[in-house]
C-alpha cells in the first residue's frame, strides 16, 4: 500500500497514468505541470509559515493535504484528465513545502540546542 503511493509518485507516475486511460500527451501534462510547481511552491509555503501558520503548522498542513487530495485517486469518478491534473497539481503545491519546512523547522530545533564539542562539553566550558 504505502510503497505503491509512494512509487506512483516516481518513476512509474506514467504507467500509472496511463493505466488510468490517459493517452501520451494527458500523461505528459500530468507529469510536467506538477515538476514546474515544485520550483515555485516551496515559496508559497515559506510565506505561510512565516506570515501565518509558523513552520511546524505548514509542516503538517502540507503533509496532511498532499495525502488527502492523492487519496482521490482512489474513487473512479476522479480518474478522468482534469480530476487527475487537478489531483496531481494540488498534491504536488503541498509535496513540494515539505522538504524546505522540514529544513527549517530542524535548524530551528538545533539553533535551540546548547552545541557541544566532541568530548561532550558544552561550547561554554
Amino acid at each position: 500500500g504505502g510503497f505503491a503511493a509512494l512509487a506512483t509518485q516516481g518513476r512509474f507516475m506514467s504507467l500509472f497514468l496511463e493505466d488510468m486511460g490517459l493517452d501520451a500527451a494527458e500523461v505528459g501534462e500530468a507529469l510536467a505541470l506538477p515538476a514546474l510547481l515544485n520550483v515555485l511552491a516551496p515559496l508559497l509555503w515559506g510565506w505561510l509559515a512565516d506570515r501565518y501558520l509558523g513552520r511546524a503548522a505548514a509542516l503538517v498542513t502540507a503533509a496532511v493535504l498532499g495525502c488527502v487530495v492523492y487519496l482521490l485517486l482512489a474513487f473512479p469518478e476522479m480518474r478522468r484528465f482534469n480530476s487527475v491534473l487537478f489531483i496531481r497539481t494540488t498534491q504536488s503545491i503541498c509535496m513540494a513545502g515539505i522538504p524546505p519546512l522540514m529544513d527549517a523547522y530542524c535548524l530551528d530545533y538545533l539553533k535551540a540546542r546548547p552545541i557541544e564539542s566532541a568530548s561532550g562539553e558544552g561550547e561554554d566550558d
